[in-house]
Parts: structure tokens; C-alpha cells; sequence
């Protein structure tokens, strides 16, 4: 159920990915008050991109596509999904301690989990923070590293205190049936 995939893009495609999100401050990031955790905690906030989301609201589509999403393309590409519902990137700054968002899915439907999407996790930047899943499992922070799963299984992010910031792409979409 859960996959972890390490390598997933090719170096320089990796290091592309990288550059643009942490290094050469072309990114455009918007700070975000609160992480998926509902506590009011000082250090309960986060820096966040949308690169991507499609959704219905009152039946009427509505989407955003960042001007910046070119930067993705590979990844995209190699996820060959059906279509896309979200893509969005989250950076957390390093805290004096580590800390737990909630367990949360990425996409509910009519209060429910959605069991017909997959979620995909693409860590930028190694560092000791780690994705935390309802079922125990754990899956480390490592640059390069694509983790996918069905978006009904409550996870959670777990941050860093070895590194300035913690990098994900957290993508949400539909893949061809197997």
C-alpha cells in the first residue's frame, strides 16, 4: 500500500527541483499560518507554493496553475497519472523542537477520505524529519525520495531540527487502474 521509491528522478532533474525550491530563491512562497494542526502553538506555521489544484466548489470548476509549475515537469511526467488534483509545496523552517502535525487525509469528499486517489510525497532536501502513517509506518526525509500511497491513509509531517528548512512536494492525483 505504501511505496517508497528511492532515486525517482535523474540527478539533474533532481538538482533542478532543488535549485529552484531552496537555493536559488526562485520559489515563490507564501507564508501560512497553520500547518494542518489545529493547536495555536507560536511554531505552528509553514511557507507553502501551489503549484497545481483543481476542485468543484457549488459545481462550478475551479482551478490555479502557478506560472512556476514548468520547474515540475519531470516529476509529473514520471508519475504518469491520469490527472491531477493538487500539487503543492511545503516548506517548514527549523524549530527549537521537533513537531507533529495532526493526522489528517489529504482530500475528503463529502466528509469521507477519498479511496480512488493517490497521494505522493517527493522529498526535496534530506534532513530528520519523516512522514508518520496511521499504520505505524515511517518514511524518512531523503532527497530524492517518492513516497505514494492511497489518500485514504491518514499520515502526518514530522519536522526537522537538523537542518534550516524541510522541503516536500505533495501531490494529489488519479492513476490509471492496474
Amino acid at each position: 500500500m505504501i511505496e517508497v521509491i528511492d532515486n525517482y528522478l535523474s540527478p539533474l532533474q533532481h538538482k533542478n527541483i532543488l535549485d529552484f525550491m531552496l537555493v536559488d530563491g526562485r520559489c515563490d512562497w507564501k507564508y501560512n499560518n497553520k500547518k494542518v494542526k489545529s493547536s495555536d502553538d507560536d511554531y505552528n506555521f509553514q511557507f507553502t507554493h501551489l503549484f497545481f489544484t483543481f476542485h468543484s466548489l457549488g459545481g462550478v470548476a475551479n482551478h490555479v496553475v502557478s506560472n512556476q509549475i514548468e520547474v515540475l515537469k519531470p516529476l509529473v511526467n514520471r508519475i504518469g497519472c491520469i490527472s491531477l488534483h493538487r500539487i503543492k509545496a511545503n516548506l517548514e523552517p527549523v524549530k527549537p523542537e521537533r513537531s507533529y502535525s495532526d493526522f489528517h487525509y489529504d482530500l475528503k469528499m463529502n466528509g469521507k477520505p477519498c479511496d480512488f486517489m493517490t497521494t505522493g510525497i517527493y522529498y526535496v532536501n534530506t534532513n530528520d524529519g519523516y512522514t508518520e502513517f496511521e499504520t505505524g509506518d515511517k518514511v524518512d526525509s531523503i532527497a530524492n525520495r517518492y513516497v505514494k500511497f492511497p489518500s485514504n491513509i491518514m499520515h502526518r509531517g514530522v519536522s526537522q531540527v537538523d537542518t534550516k528548512v524541510r522541503c516536500v512536494l505533495n501531490l494529489n492525483y488519479f492513476e490509471f487502474p492496474t
